[in-house]
């Protein structure tokens, strides 16, 4: 089974100083992903699913012979946490964990939890708590990174089964 070497959280708007994407701005970040051997990345701005797939849309049209996966996806606010979504191209989605502050509840669409993220502080007594009662949960590693270097800073492998397994 071979496993990808994937950033599923990041902010390119963020990284441009929230300027219009562009051409330039999509393979800064290809570049950076690339020169950390990652496998793919997900785009995943704060409640901003169009941003992701205007991103794709620009890989596809400018960049398709580059060898990076590339998934559109959102950061969103649930009560009291943060989720990323990724849309997976089986028309699934997988969701997860977000810098997770303290234990918390969630509904069972979810189907990993950053255990590391390079942005937050992430309580390891409480990830730990978390896993234990959910052990279908990925433990993942994320740069969420804010800066054209810090794309794949951390990065989480695994299976691309193993993701769609947990997507729904």
């Amino acid at each position: 089974m071979t496993r990808l070497k994937l950033d599923l959280h990041m902010h390119p708007e963020e990284m441009s100083s929230f300027a219009p994407l562009t051409v330039a701005v999509v393979k800064n970040v290809l570049e950076s992903a690339l020169d950390h051997g990652l496998d793919g990345i997900a785009v995943t701005e704060h409640e901003n699913l169009a941003y992701g797939l205007k991103f794709v849309e620009l890989v596809q049209e400018h960049f398709p012979h580059y060898p990076l996966l590339v998934l559109p996806g959102r950061e969103i606010r649930v009560k009291y946490h943060e989720e990323v979504e990724v849309y997976l191209p089986e028309g699934k989605v997988f969701r997860f964990l977000a810098h997770p502050a303290t234990s918390i509840e969630f509904n069972g669409n979810i189907g990993g939890i950053e255990v590391e993220n390079s942005m937050h502080y992430i309580s390891r007594r409480h990830v730990e708590e978390m896993l234990a009662a959910s052990p279908h949960l990925l433990a993942l590693r994320n740069s969420d990174a804010h800066h054209y270097e810090d794309v794949g800073k951390l990065f989480s492998e695994v299976a691309w089964n193993e993701l769609l397994a947990r997507a729904k």
